[in-house]
């Protein structure tokens, strides 16, 4: 393992995360659009699904638990149809 020290401009233009914001989120961004792409969790690539802090609505710690909920919500309704 090796460590790596990560700084705001790395969590911008690696992450995408707003001007490297810890948590990514635009202090002038209505909640409804602080994650536009991701609301569905799912992707266009058959298979891989998104979830963590990046995705709705995971901004911080504790909230970086239910895109995981989301994520595998669309996965059991793709298994029952």
């Amino acid at each position: 393992m090796t460590p790596r020290a990560t700084n705001p401009k790395d969590h911008a233009e690696r992450v995408g995360l707003y001007e490297g914001a810890p948590c990514g989120l635009s202090p002038a961004a209505r909640p409804d659009r602080r994650f536009p792409h991701v609301f569905a969790h799912a992707t266009p690539i058959d298979g891989p699904h998104l979830a963590g802090q990046t995705t709705y609505p995971g901004f911080g710690v504790v909230m970086s638990m239910p895109p995981g909920v989301f994520a595998a919500g669309v996965l059991a309704s793709r298994a029952l149809h």
